[in-house]
């Protein structure tokens, strides 16, 4: 799920997810340090504006359920996310 920096509020311990940047070092990678998944990702400039990435199957259900997906066509699907 894509969001901007300002649509997006972290809520975890301080040492509850670590960070690793490679490549073009313009990306953060950001992972759990319990399970090692990805949870989200994000421009390594903080910028108003700029685009973070979450993992929607990290979020609990309940958070998304709801909200329909839209295709990255521009279509909107009818199906709920479970």
């Amino acid at each position: 799920a894509y969001f901007k920096r300002e649509q997006v509020t972290f809520t975890c311990q301080p040492d509850a997810f670590d960070k690793y940047i490679w490549g073009d070092r313009m990306i953060e990678f950001c992972f759990c340090t319990t399970c090692g998944c990805l949870t989200h990702y994000e421009d390594v400039e903080k910028e108003p504006g700029s685009r973070v990435a979450l993992n929607a199957n990290m979020l609990p259900p309940e958070q998304v359920h709801d909200h329909p997906l839209r295709l990255f066509d521009g279509a909107v699907s009818s199906k709920v996310i479970e």
